[in-house]
C-alpha cells in the first residue's frame, strides 16, 4: 500500500482533490472555490465525472441548392465559350486548308528546281466512299506534289472546306472536282488544267486565282472574313498568300 500512494494514478487524484485549506497537494496550486486544473494525457481517479472529450466538428456537404446553381453557373459559362470557340475553329480550318495546298504548291516547283524537269502538282475532290456520284457529299480536298513520282503521296485537306479557282475559263462562283499545274525546270508555270480542261498559251499569262472558304454553318460576315487566298503568277512561277483583307471584295465568296 505504501507503494501505491507514490503511484502516477494517485498522485493524479491527490493532485486534483482540494485539502481542508482550500488547495490541492503539492503540484495542485489551486485556490479556493476554483476548479482544479487537469493536465491532458494524465488519467483521471476512479469514478471522476471529468473527461477529455474534444468537441466533434460536423461533416457539412453541399445542398441541393447550391450543386443545381454552381451546375447552371458552369453550363453557362461552357455555352459562352462554345459561341466564341466556333467561329474560331472554323478560321482555323479553312487556314489549315490553305496552309497545306500552299505547301503541297511550293514543294513541287522546288523538286522542279532541284531536279531540272518539269513536276506536276495535282489537286482532286475526295468523293464520297458510299456513293461517288452523291453531289450532296461534305467537300474535302486532297493534294500531291508530284503526280508523276514513283511514290505519289497525297494530303488530305480539311473537311467541309471550299475551293474555287480563277483559271482560264473557270470563275470563282463555279464548282470544281480537280486541277493541276507544272512547273517547269526554271520554276515557271508550263502547263494547268481544270476539270479536264488545259489552259492555253494565253490564259498562262494571266494570275491564277485560289480561293479557300468554309461550308459550314456560319454568318456571311465570318465566312468573308476566314476566306485564305493563293495567287499563282505563272510567268514567273511566284506564289503569294493573303487573306480576305487584301482580296478584291468581289472575290469574297458572299459579297
Amino acid at each position: 500500500m505504501m507503494y501505491a500512494r507514490f503511484s502516477p494514478l494517485w498522485q493524479a487524484f491527490a493532485s486534483a482533490r482540494p485539502n481542508k485549506f482550500g488547495r490541492g497537494t503539492r503540484g495542485g496550486g489551486t485556490s479556493r472555490g476554483a476548479t482544479p486544473k487537469l493536465r491532458l494525457g494524465v488519467p483521471t481517479a476512479p469514478g471522476s465525472r471529468r473527461t477529455f472529450a474534444l468537441p466533434r466538428r460536423r461533416a457539412r456537404g453541399f445542398t441541393l441548392v447550391e450543386l443545381l446553381t454552381s451546375v447552371g453557373i458552369v453550363m453557362f459559362i461552357l455555352s459562352l465559350a462554345i459561341l466564341a470557340i466556333g467561329p474560331a475553329l472554323r478560321s482555323a480550318s479553312t487556314k489549315d486548308a490553305a496552309r497545306r495546298f500552299r505547301a503541297a504548291l511550293d514543294a513541287a516547283r522546288i523538286e522542279a528546281i532541284q531536279k531540272r524537269r518539269a513536276v506536276r502538282f495535282e489537286a482532286r475532290r475526295i468523293p464520297d466512299p458510299s456513293n461517288p456520284s452523291n453531289p450532296k457529299a461534305p467537300e474535302q480536298w486532297e493534294a500531291t506534289p508530284n503526280a508523276e513520282g514513283t511514290q505519289v503521296d497525297w494530303f488530305q485537306l480539311p473537311e467541309s472546306v471550299a475551293l474555287r479557282v480563277s483559271m482560264g475559263s473557270h470563275s470563282l462562283t463555279q464548282d470544281v472536282s480537280a486541277l493541276s499545274i507544272t512547273f517547269s525546270a526554271e520554276a515557271t508555270v508550263k502547263a494547268a488544267t481544270v476539270d479536264g480542261d488545259r489552259l492555253n498559251e494565253m490564259q498562262l499569262l494571266s494570275p491564277f486565282l485560289l480561293r479557300f472558304h468554309t461550308l459550314r454553318e456560319a454568318t456571311n460576315q465570318e465566312v468573308n472574313m476566314g476566306s485564305c487566298f493563293i495567287e499563282v503568277t505563272p510567268l514567273t512561277g511566284v506564289i503569294r498568300s493573303f487573306g480576305s483583307d487584301e482580296a478584291n471584295p468581289g472575290d469574297l465568296p458572299k459579297p
